[in-house]
């Protein structure tokens, strides 16, 4: 496939899922007056998200970052998850009153075993990283696995219990409380008088 036209398709999905998370978390969490105050600025990454919002979120960045290493250059499609997702953690710290560098944290957190990797697992290690079988040793191969395991095991406890922390329940500084998450499409007269903004 050219390049150009691979380029173009990635284009595409990173702002489809820009329009994606804008128009599934700006509405129903971020009143008018904190927008204001924050024009000029990035407004869908300014604000909180709360429980719902965050799951439904995570879900969505799941499902496309799965269709991306299929559909398109792996490498770019997780430099784009990682991005996202950092995003996405940002909001969620907001809402239990944390900036989003904490999401930074936890991603050098979960890069730390590949660096223990390059450390102490050598050329067989790189070997393992680049795909090359034929030059991998046993303690390339264990520090890979190592890795892998690891660092996933990192990256999803952190994911895991950002989705179960409690938003603060009043103003921080981040902005207003969210407002319960709604679908899109459905009115609150159709959810109930206790959802209605």
């Amino acid at each position: 496939m050219p390049a150009f036209g691979r380029r173009a398709k990635s284009d595409f999905l990173i702002a489809a899922l820009m329009r994606s998370l804008v128009v599934l978390t700006s509405p129903a969490t971020q009143p008018k007056r904190y927008l204001e105050h924050r024009e000029g600025t990035m407004s869908f990454l300014a604000g909180r998200s709360n429980r719902a919002e965050y799951w439904t979120s995570i879900a969505l960045l799941l499902a496309i970052s799965f269709a991306a290493v299929y559909l398109f250059d792996q490498s770019l499609s997780k430099f784009w998850t990682i991005i996202f997702f950092q995003c996405v953690y940002g909001r969620r710290l907001h809402d239990i009153d944390r900036t989003a560098w904490w999401g930074v944290v936890a991603l050098a957190a979960a890069s730390t075993p590949l660096m223990l990797g390059f450390l102490f697992g050598g050329p067989g290690f790189v070997a393992a990283l680049a795909g090359q079988s034929d030059q991998v040793t046993d303690l390339g191969r264990t520090w890979y696995y190592f890795v892998a395991v690891s660092s996933v095991v990192l990256e999803n406890a952190f994911t895991i219990w950002l989705g179960f922390q409690k938003g603060d329940p009043c103003q921080n500084r981040f902005g207003y409380m969210p407002k319960r998450f709604r679908w899109l499409g459905r009115s609150a007269s159709e959810i109930g008088s206790k959802d209605a903004p």
